[in-house]
C-alpha cells in the first residue's frame, strides 16, 4: 500500500483552435486499498486566454477567456480484470460561459485493460 502521486502540465497555443493560449495543471494522488480496493482523487487549474470564443469580454464575468479548479475524489474496486470507480467531480464554476454545465457530479465508470 504505497501512495501513488502525480503532477501533469498540459499547454495549447490556441485552446480547440479558438480561443488562445491555454495551460492546465493536474496533481493527482491514488492509493491501493485491501481487498481490491484503491481511493484516488486529483485537482486541476484550467487557464485559457481567450481569443475568437471568449475573446472582447465574451469570458467569464465578462473577461477576455477563463480560468477555473477542478477537482474528483473516488474510489474503485478490481474484479475479474475490470476496474469499476465510483467519483466525486466538482468545480469552482457552477456556470460555465452562460451554459449551466459545470455542476457537481457523480460518475461511475467501468474500465478494463487489454
Amino acid at each position: 500500500m504505497v501512495p501513488t502521486f502525480g503532477v501533469g502540465w498540459n499547454w495549447s497555443p490556441d485552446f480547440y483552435g479558438e480561443d488562445g493560449k491555454s495551460n492546465y495543471l493536474n496533481f493527482s494522488v491514488g492509493l491501493g486499498l485491501p481487498y481490491n480496493f484503491s481511493v484516488s482523487g486529483d485537482a486541476g487549474y484550467q487557464d485559457v486566454k481567450g481569443d475568437k470564443l471568449t475573446g472582447n469580454g465574451g469570458g467569464l464575468d465578462g473577461k477576455n477567456g477563463y480560468d477555473y479548479w477542478n477537482w474528483r475524489i473516488g474510489v474503485g474496486y478490481s474484479v475479474l480484470g475490470f476496474d469499476l470507480d465510483l467519483s466525486y467531480h466538482d468545480t469552482n464554476e457552477e456556470e460555465f460561459l452562460g451554459v449551466d454545465n459545470a455542476d457537481k457530479r457523480v460518475v461511475f465508470s467501468i474500465s478494463r485493460t487489454f
